[in-house]
């Protein structure tokens, strides 16, 4: 088959960025395990990289057009008009960003042209998304959507990105157009929203793991890190937001005594875009001791935290999978996992993975503490992994995307 991936962004190995995100990662893992299968592959997404055109050797990344095209775009349909319209409800900032991603619409009618694809596979349900899936489908184009969380119950999300995603939903509903999701969670938030959708062709598709094990002990990984042998190490692996909530991670730990928190050392991994900056906040806790926020870590690092860790968090308010949770099984690490994580209800056939609701700052140390106590068969919390394996996840969307032609 030749299929374009259209995604918001993908990891790029070598390319200079402040930050990937597990997105990122997906899209590149999938793009390059179907051209590994054999199909020709295109990646197209309205980032350029100067540092590459190519992913993996064999794909090429493809940008959708230059000045004149984006003009062209932005200036038609009278999407000026609705600009000015969504400025007034949802701020200048949001709606000329959503301006912009319209103005990729002329260019991408050249890339579909240039490379006339069997299928579109469109990622996410940004703008980018939305117009790519709608352009790509009126001009015949055969088409599947993959959901990989959902914007509605992400607090950093904006009214009008909220709009956008409500609206691709009702068009795949409308249209018939097959989609996939990555948590049955995030299934059953777009058949709630999109309610029409319960009739089209689905799918709940798992990510995989793509961190590579680390070739540090923990004993050599804890030394790495500055960590004492002896301490209990925690990792929180991700963005750091309001939405990924570390911010309660950060409070349970503060509602520990002294003494409880003495040998215990907290990793938060991620670019801090905290409102105020997650440092201050630790700072105003008063755990800067035992907690440390990292910044930004490139990926064949942060396999290390996870060689020094004995447990995982993830707390997030919205959350579409949480790749940490399979990268810690993968290194035979147990997670705690949030109720509110869309894949909660996939993960906990796992022993290694307890899903939480809390209502005090206190309930939650105390359910950190239980799972450090807990005695863990890591090579099982390993086998369990397996089934998030690669080749399973490529065979499943080679199957979507064939039965969508």
């Amino acid at each position: 088959m030749k299929i374009l991936e259209v995604t918001p962004r993908c990891y790029v190995p070598g390319v200079n960025v402040e930050r990937w995100t597990g997105l990122d990662y997906v899209t590149s893992q999938i793009a390059c395990g179907l051209a590994e299968r054999g199909h020709k592959v295109e990646i197209a997404m309205p980032f350029k990289f100067d540092e590459a055109e190519r992913l993996d050797g064999n794909l090429d990344i493809v940008f959708p057009g230059g000045f004149v095209e984006w003009c062209s775009s932005v200036l038609s349909k009278g999407n000026i008009g609705k600009c000015i319209k969504d400025a007034k409800e949802f701020g200048l900032r949001e709606a000329v960003r959503d301006l912009a991603y319209k103005g990729y619409v002329a260019g991408f009618s050249k890339l579909l042209d240039d490379f006339a694809p069997d299928v579109v596979h469109v990622h996410g349900s940004t703008r980018w998304s939305y117009e790519c899936l709608r352009t790509s489908f009126e001009a015949g184009y055969s088409c599947v959507a993959t959901f990989h969380g959902i914007n509605r119950d992400n607090p950093m999300c904006s009214g009008l990105v909220k709009r956008v995603e409500s609206q691709m939903m009702d068009y795949i509903a409308e249209k018939a157009i097959p989609y996939t999701a990555v948590s049955s969670g995030t299934m059953a938030s777009v058949k709630e929203i999109a309610s029409l959708a319960c009739n089209c062709s689905s799918a709940v598709i798992p990510n995989s793991v793509f961190i590579k094990q680390s070739e540090l002990t923990k004993e050599e990984a804890r030394e790495k890190l500055g960590v004492p042998y002896k301490n209990e190490v925690i990792v929180c692996i991700g963005t750091i937001g309001e939405c990924k909530n570390q911010a309660a991670l950060v409070d349970a730990i503060a509602s520990a005594s002294t003494d409880e928190r003495r040998n215990l050392s907290v990793f938060l991994v991620g670019k801090d875009l905290y409102p105020g900056g997650i440092l201050n906040y630790i700072e105003k806790k008063g755990v800067q001791d035992c907690i440390l926020a990292t910044g930004f870590v490139e990926m064949e690092e942060i396999a290390d935290f996870y060689a020094a860790a004995d447990l995982n968090i993830m707390l997030s308010k919205s959350e579409g999978f949480g790749l940490s949770i399979i990268e810690a099984m993968s290194c035979g690490i147990p997670s705690l996992v949030a109720s509110t994580v869309d894949s909660s209800v996939d993960m906990n056939t796992s022993e290694a993975i307890r899903c939480i609701d809390w209502t005090t700052s206190r309930e939650l140390f105390c359910a950190i503490k239980d799972m450090l106590e807990t005695k863990w068969d890591t090579e099982q919390i390993r086998q369990d992994a397996q089934r998030f394996s690669p080749d399973e996840m490529i065979s499943s969307y080679e199957k979507v995307l064939h039965g969508s032609r």
